[in-house]
């Protein structure tokens, strides 16, 4: 995860996920900011009951600007490229 929130930093980029209970934690450790909380009961559907998910962003530490900013490889499949 590091590496990718470092990556994204460099990119300028804005990143958002949606967390489980498990990963919540982490999430908030590496500077993601909650912006919704939902907490479920799926036990009317013969489910174990309440559980939780977080949507969670992390702004850029950093702006790039896209017309002069770093630019990303194309990744090619043998003489073709992907993007």
């Amino acid at each position: 995860m590091g590496k990718g929130v470092e990556m994204a930093d460099q990119l300028g980029l804005d990143m958002y996920v949606l967390a489980f209970e498990g990963g919540f934690r982490i999430y908030k450790s590496l500077g993601f900011e909650l912006l919704e909380h939902l907490e479920l009961d799926d036990s009317i559907y013969g489910g174990a009951g309440v559980f939780h998910r977080y949507f969670l962003e992390r702004k850029a530490k950093t702006r790039v600007d896209r017309d002069v900013g770093p630019k990303l490889p194309a990744v090619t499949a043998g003489s073709r490229a992907i993007w």
